[in-house]
């Protein structure tokens, strides 16, 4: 075998190393929501110092990564499908670090909360189930872009979802905020959870996106162009 093609090879064989990492840090961010989402309907400091600490363990490992990403795109000089795949995959991570900052700042608003907003069981509920479609939009994406499938419009309905619930549920806890209840305090700090859930169902998407980019060459339109 000849060199060239061996480095080849290798560059191939770093690629894929390089893509199952990125892959494998965004489910431990899809599985962070479920904690970050706990963390704040119990009021837990505990939990919240657990989000906290994972999440700065994707920071290390999303720096080690974008290092390794540098390095095959400065060194291998690589172009068309490589290329392409290999800037996907720098986006993929910024989309990834972003969710896991979303869960901090999840778990951060509930952290200093007394109580998980007991008088109001069927708001709790339906932040729970928020928090569930966010989760599965965030698998849904990193699935979409690891099996290369054209599912932007799946996880756009799941966005979709999201962007309803979060809607009604916004009304409906600044109307409780408003009633000027005892937990008034609760509930605008649930308004600003449900808008990072919502964006971090849009950085799903976005994921998603990348992968119908690396399959086509090309970038489907904005949603509200479609």
């Amino acid at each position: 075998m000849s060199t060239a093609r061996m480095l080849r090879l290798d560059f191939r064989s770093a690629m894929r190393d390089l893509e199952d990492g990125i892959l494998l840090l965004g489910r431990r961010t899809q599985h962070l929501v479920g904690v970050a989402m706990s963390a704040l309907e119990q009021a837990s400091p505990e939990l919240a110092a657990e989000v906290l600490a994972v999440d700065d363990e994707v920071d290390v490992t999303a720096h080690g990564l974008e290092e390794d990403l540098r390095g095959l795109v400065t060194l291998q000089a690589p172009v068309a499908d490589d290329l392409r795949l290999l800037l996907s995959l720098q986006r993929v991570l910024i989309e990834v670090e972003r969710i896991g900052d979303g869960c901090v700042n999840i778990a951060r608003l509930g952290r200093d909360l007394a109580g998980a907003g007991g008088e109001a069981p069927e708001l709790v509920a339906q932040m729970h189930e928020l928090g569930r479609r966010a989760e599965r939009a965030v698998r849904t994406g990193l699935d979409s872009f690891g099996q290369r499938r054209r599912t932007v419009e799946l996880v756009g309905e799941v966005e979709d979802q999201i962007d309803l619930l979060h809607d009604g549920l916004t009304g409906r806890l600044i109307d409780h905020a408003a009633a000027g209840r005892a937990q008034t305090g609760w509930a605008v700090r649930m308004v600003l959870a449900c808008r990072h859930l919502e964006r971090i169902g849009d950085h799903a998407v976005n994921i998603a996106e990348e992968g119908s980019f690396v399959a086509t060459g090309s970038r489907p339109l904005p949603r509200s162009l479609r």
